[in-house]
């Protein structure tokens, strides 16, 4: 904590130090950037410790993300014209998930499949419990279940 401290005021020292004046209206605007940056190094200190063990072959399972994205985009294009007259809730869903085990080669597939989920606009995961064979996923519009456990993009 004292380090994350003795950076941020080196860094709004130095940032103050280029720009010549300090202004109320700055400082205003440092605070919510020092609040980023803090959860920032908070996030990259909790993972700081994990390895991730990318393969070759995961490229080809990737592709699926343009095609995925195209269909989730008119999809939920399509509900989102009809929610302007009727009104649209989304849904949360339990999409199995194989988790794999704590080696490396599945935390980062891990990663990749919360990422590509998300990353589809119809959805994004909620949650990876530690526990149970899914993510819980909220969707946009409801639709069945991915059949690929390892893979659900």
């Amino acid at each position: 904590m004292v380090r994350y401290l003795v950076g941020v005021i080196l860094l709004a020292g130095g940032y103050f130090l280029f720009a010549g004046t300090v202004s109320g209206e700055e400082a205003v605007v440092l605070l919510p950037a020092v609040i980023c940056a803090g959860g920032v190094a908070v996030l990259v200190a909790r993972v700081a410790g994990r390895r991730f063990a990318f393969r070759l072959a995961w490229l080809r399972v990737l592709a699926r993300l343009p095609r995925v994205i195209v269909a989730d985009t008119i999809l939920v294009g399509r509900a989102l014209w009809q929610a302007v007259w009727r009104g649209h809730a989304g849904v949360l869903a339990r999409q199995p998930f194989d988790h794999g085990g704590d080696n490396a080669a599945d935390a980062a597939r891990r990663g990749l499949v919360v990422l590509g989920v998300s990353f589809a606009p119809n959805g994004y995961v909620v949650r990876v419990p530690r526990t149970g064979e899914f993510v819980l996923v909220h969707r946009l519009v409801d639709g069945a279940a991915k059949p690929d456990a390892a893979w659900p993009i």
